[in-house]
């Protein structure tokens, strides 16, 4: 499976790009965020979230669109 991934915020300046393609052996959240980690051993320390379709989605959910946005946590107020 070919993902197309979107970094926001500050996951752009932690992996050096806006956008990239990554080929996936699965369309599991938790292979994606494993093949991220091997990358990206930085982001290791950080939190984000995964989105597809303009949901958040967890780990143990199926990727159901070549497109995914990783976002860093939000803040509120």
């Amino acid at each position: 499976m070919e993902l197309k991934v979107k970094y926001f915020g500050q996951l752009t300046e932690l992996v050096g790009k806006q956008e990239e393609e990554i080929q996936l052996q699965s369309n599991r959240v938790s292979d994606l965020k494993q093949v991220l980690f091997q990358n990206y051993p930085i982001l290791k320390k950080h939190s984000f979230q995964i989105a597809q379709n303009n949901q958040i989605i967890g780990e143990q959910k199926k990727l159901e669109t070549t497109t995914v946005d990783l976002f860093p946590p939000f803040s509120g107020g």
